[in-house]
């Protein structure tokens, strides 16, 4: 993954406040670490996606950087209104789906939104689909192992 620098405790302390969220910790250590990343496909591997016969394909996880199409602040604060509690996308796929982290007690994990409805069996009521129980397992299946340096 092409890492895109690092972010200090306090970055990410910012980033809690303005969303109004606290981070699990193993999130926030990818972020300390790597301040998000462009994956490289050659090295990716296809996420299933829940009980779907479908797999996504991680492109991009935000960070906090100047190009808005990668910065994690920035979509966050353009789907705040459509976002539920608890909830911040973190990446894309390829196909252009959110990577969301529910942070809620019931629902934490890591969470595919295709809200272009790509899939056949994404309607209004019911596009999200589960991708694993934290950040490190998602991780860990999208790229077999922690972020390089």
């Amino acid at each position: 993954m092409e890492r895109f620098g690092t972010l200090s405790q306090q970055d990410i302390l910012q980033i809690e406040n303005r969303l109004n969220i606290r981070l699990p910790d193993d999130y926030k250590e990818f972020l300390k670490d790597t301040n998000g990343g462009i994956f490289d496909q050659s090295a990716a591997t296809p996420v299933p996606v829940g009980s779907l016969d479908e797999a996504i394909y991680p492109d991009v996880l935000f960070g906090i950087v100047e190009k808005n199409e990668l910065d994690l602040l920035y979509w966050n604060e353009k789907y705040s209104d459509e976002l539920l509690e608890g909830a911040v996308l973190i990446g894309f796929d390829l196909m252009q789906g959110f990577i969301v982290l529910m942070t809620g007690a019931e629902n934490s994990g890591i969470y595919y939104w295709d809200d272009a409805y790509h899939f056949a069996a994404s309607d209004d009521a019911g596009n999200m689909y589960r991708l694993a129980d934290d950040f490190a397992s998602f991780y860990k299946m999208a790229f077999g192992g922690k972020a390089r340096r």
